[in-house]
């Protein structure tokens, strides 16, 4: 707590207000998990939250977000802010919104509850419980361990993880199957590559060692135990309770876009939950040790679920479905058109979802839990400096297509002026000869080669950021059509020069003659 509210919470004030919010709980015992708990709002200035959060929201042109604030093994803080959909439904904590990466935290938990069941253990092969699993060197297919699969540390790679997105509209064992043999970029155990293939992986020896199906196994040990009301590992479940409408910026316009079943990548984030069920998740986790009731795995397994693993880099480790930094665990998770942000630091825990991804500025929606617990626990005020400019991004951005496009009318009218005029000088062929080579054949080959690898396949990228994608791939084909157009052109052009040479001497010599 803030010095600002500890002086705030002395004297006469302190003692009224303690009053007050005693025969505010007597009378409506609710309230605490409601979208204003009074007891608990008292701890943190919540108007000053909203204001934050309001402004965020405009400043990102988010349409709807829930929040989750706990503190010392009860909900501090719920609320709900803007539209849950294009219907104009409001959005509560208890809407349920779709995680992405964060729902790893989940399958590492039912993992883990497996192994101290004796079910299974960590170091062992992941052949021992899923045989038909591969990798494209024989010898390493028995040297993938459980372990390499939590730590995220396997060899299977962050590229072979974003191509797998086209594949798992398929059921969880199908879609695993497709993916063999596994290729490995690096030896087991050797480096860190956030791959969703690793989560699904152990959601299948999940799903092989329970008996139970992946969504099942979390719904009875992990939804029901903890009394998530509103958490699914289905989407078509997650729809019949009222899940989040999805938005998307395409180019620069916040629009609504449908949902992407992804049924083979449950366990790596294709799950639904609510800022109520997952502010209960993170008492579940992060306070069992201080109240000494563990609830889903013993504290000894929330040590080594927790306990720093493999190196990120920038002072960062990766445990079991979530990053470490400093005095910090956080989780960040996205799918095609939701987001969604845990992080915990001493005895506070933050949930932020929303119902809208924008990858030019997710650093932006990162930053609201940051911030807010900056506030809340520090006593800072918020800061927007570095905040990315959503107006700027897709300026920039249209701006640069719509030179393109210039620069390809432009090309239309040359060879139309071309087609119908005496031939080009042998300079200016030359000329527009090397403009074809690079805006015209290198430029398009390359967005068309190396997009994929940093965006993952087309169809991935077409769906995670359509518009820009979508403006990539057409213009793209455009500059290479107008390439060829403009080859032809040219070829024909000096063509048309190499015969005015050779007819110009021989003109010379019957002159003399």
């Amino acid at each position: 707590m803030s010095s600002t509210l500890s002086n705030f919470f002395t004297g006469h004030m302190s003692k009224f207000l303690s009053i007050f919010f005693i025969v505010a709980i007597l009378i409506n015992p609710w309230l605490s998990r409601t979208a204003k708990a009074s007891s608990s709002s008292a701890e943190l200035d919540s108007a000053r939250v909203d204001r934050y959060i309001h402004k965020m929201m405009k400043r990102l042109r988010i349409p709807g977000l829930s929040l989750g604030i706990v503190k010392g093994g009860r909900i501090l803080y719920l609320q709900g802010y803007g539209t849950a959909d294009d219907h104009d439904r409001r959005m509560t904590p208890k809407t349920p919104v779709m995680l992405g990466q964060s729902g790893k935290s989940l399958t590492a938990i039912a993992v883990m509850q497996l192994a101290e069941q004796g079910k299974l253990d960590l170091k062992a092969p992941v052949q021992r419980y899923l045989p038909w699993f591969r990798t494209e060197g024989e010898q390493a297919s028995g040297q993938v361990t459980v372990m390499h699969l939590l730590h995220q540390t396997s060899g299977i790679s962050t590229a072979d993880g974003l191509s797998s997105l086209i594949y798992d509209h398929k059921r969880l064992f199908d879609h695993l199957k497709s993916m063999n043999p596994y290729a490995l970029r690096t030896p087991p155990g050797s480096l860190y590559q956030d791959s969703k293939l690793n989560y699904d992986l152990l959601g299948g020896i999940v799903q092989e060692v329970s008996g139970e199906s992946y969504a099942d196994y979390v719904r009875n040990h992990i939804f029901l135990p903890l009394n998530m009301k509103n958490s699914f590992a289905s989407l078509n479940e997650a729809k019949r309770a009222g899940l989040a409408g999805g938005y998307q910026p395409i180019l620069g316009d916040m629009t609504p876009t449908p949902w992407r079943n992804h049924p083979g990548g449950a366990p790596s984030g294709s799950i639904a939950s609510s800022a109520e069920d997952l502010s209960q998740y993170l008492i579940a986790q992060f306070n069992a040790r201080a109240l000494k009731t563990p609830t889903l795995i013993s504290n000894q397994g929330l040590s080594l679920l927790h306990k720093q693993a493999a190196p990120m880099g920038y002072g960062k480790f990766y445990a079991m479905g979530w990053v470490l930094q400093n005095d910090a665990m956080y989780i960040q998770g996205n799918t095609e058109n939701s987001y969604s942000y845990l992080k915990v630091r001493g005895d506070y825990g933050y949930v932020v979802l929303a119902n809208s991804m924008d990858p030019l500025n997710i650093s932006g929606y990162d930053q609201i839990a940051n911030q807010l617990d900056a506030m809340v626990q520090d006593g800072r005020s918020p800061s927007y400096h570095g905040l990315p400019s959503y107006s700027l991004s897709y300026g920039l951005i249209a701006a640069a297509f719509l030179l393109v496009i210039i620069m390809m009318a432009r090309t239309v009218y040359n060879l139309f002026k071309w087609a119908h005029s005496s031939p080009l000088p042998a300079s200016r062929l030359a000329w527009h000869g090397t403009f074809a080579v690079l805006l015209n054949l290198l430029l398009p080959i390359a967005v068309l080669v190396l997009c994929p690898k940093w965006l993952g396949p087309w169809p991935a990228a077409l769906a995670y950021m359509p518009g820009i994608a979508h403006a990539l791939l057409i213009l793209s084909i455009l500059l290479l059509c107008l390439g060829a157009a403009k080859a032809v052109v040219l070829a024909l052009s000096s063509r048309k020069v190499g015969r005015r040479v050779f007819r110009q001497p021989s003109k010379a010599s019957s002159t003399s003659a």
